[in-house]
């Protein structure tokens, strides 16, 4: 954004008019399901409409705002750097939603909080000529979301500060040789055909659901899709690792012994299920719920999904796993939700050290040179998550 096109909300009007747009954003589904993000570009708004931007400083910002000691080290503790990260690209991909462009323009440039504003009139001009909506496959608009994420971040992007949970985890990728295979599902519709939410390992269609909880769903699934894929694509980055980018159904077992694998999503993506099948943790269904059965315990239910409605749950769940397997390939990590709100909580669980730093109360020792699988969960209200949380974890 250059400067030129900058707005300065001149009185309480504008400014309210500001918040606003500022409620819009954050109870978006971009936003709905990360608190850090909302309380971080709430607070950057509001210092900013009340001219207090020599507040929006790093360590400033650790302080008011995360409630850290007053000279902490930012480099060891990197909490406004990354859910400034974070901020950014949920903030590109709202903008990219049918219907934004009419609306003020908030953005948060990079190398500083200082947020901008811009004029709706002027974001519509940007935008070029009104466009009638159409039923797209929700897949076209997870890649592109993704695209335009993969696109700016060149600019903004930096390097994340890792703890040693996070860098052990992601090590054996990291280091591989060969570029990591990013696999991403796709089978959500915006026309209400062949829609299966969370559906079971048949993949049945599900007709007992409402037209307007299938694009809901659709929706939201494609958001939390796309967010879970630019979060490890942000890892990716981060760290120069080549990578590329597949659909399920484009991936061959061959690619598995190539190089590093990465699965992005749960019972809809057929690879995690033929992985997961073998382990320990994995997904069992019947004709109205899908839940992670543990073979230690198959009796056991209670980590489940409704089929129809998976959202109005009050929790959901998410398995992370790590193996190396010489019969399929070298280095697996797969990330698995019962629906892709869960899939997308796993997604942050293992690109935030704060949530990363909790495996090592539940680890062995070595326990990085290990195969893993860990449970999580999360609380669910509509399509946000609060903090994800260590159910279980085997390693071996």
């Amino acid at each position: 954004m250059t400067q030129k096109n900058n707005w300065i909300p001149a009185n309480d009007e504008e400014r309210n008019a500001v918040r606003k747009q500022l409620n819009r954003i954050t109870e978006s589904p971009m936003f709905k399901n990360s608190r850090r993000c909302t309380q971080l570009l709430g607070y950057v708004v509001e210092k900013a409409l009340g001219g207090k931007v020599e507040h929006l400083k790093e360590r400033t910002i650790g302080f008011e705002l995360f409630e850290r000691e007053a000279d902490y080290d930012t480099n060891e503790d990197p909490v406004v750097r990354t859910t400034a990260l974070d901020v950014r690209k949920r903030l590109a991909q709202y903008y990219q939603d049918f219907g934004h462009e009419a609306h003020i323009l908030i953005d948060l440039p990079a190398r500083g909080y200082t947020p901008e504003f811009r004029m709706a009139a002027e974001n519509a001009n940007i935008k070029g000529p009104v466009r009638t909506p159409q039923k797209w496959p929700v897949i076209l608009l997870v890649l592109a979301a993704a695209a335009v994420i993969l696109t700016s971040a060149i600019s903004w992007l930096k390097p994340y500060m890792f703890s040693p949970a996070l860098d052990k985890f992601w090590n054996p990728v990291f280091t591989s040789s060969a570029p990591a295979i990013i696999c991403v599902c796709g089978v959500w519709t915006m026309d209400g055909t062949n829609v299966s939410p969370s559906p079971t390992l048949d993949s049945p269609t599900n007709s007992a659901i409402s037209q307007m909880e299938v694009e809901f769903l659709s929706r939201v699934g494609a958001y939390a899709d796309s967010a879970a894929l630019s979060r490890i694509v942000g890892l990716m980055m981060s760290k120069k690792k080549p990578y590329r980018i597949r659909l399920h159904r484009e991936l061959k077992l061959e690619d598995f012994s190539a190089g590093p694998v990465i699965l992005i999503g749960g019972v809809n993506n057929q690879w995690t299920n033929r992985i997961l099948s073998e382990l320990r943790f994995h997904f069992q269904s019947d004709s109205k719920t899908t839940w992670i059965s543990d073979r230690e315990n198959p009796a056991e239910r209670d980590r489940s999904s409704d089929i129809d409605v998976p959202y109005r749950r009050d929790k959901g769940y998410a398995i992370i796993s790590r193996i190396s397997n010489p019969a399929i390939g070298k280095n697996i990590v797969s990330i698995a939700g019962l629906s892709a709100i869960a899939t997308s909580a796993a997604s942050e669980f293992l690109s935030d050290p704060s949530f990363m730093d909790t495996i090592v109360t539940k680890a062995p020792k070595s326990w990085d040179r290990k195969n893993m699988q860990i449970v999580i969960s999360m609380k669910l209200e509509g399509s946000s998550f609060g903090p994800p949380q260590v159910e279980a974890a085997q390693f071996w």
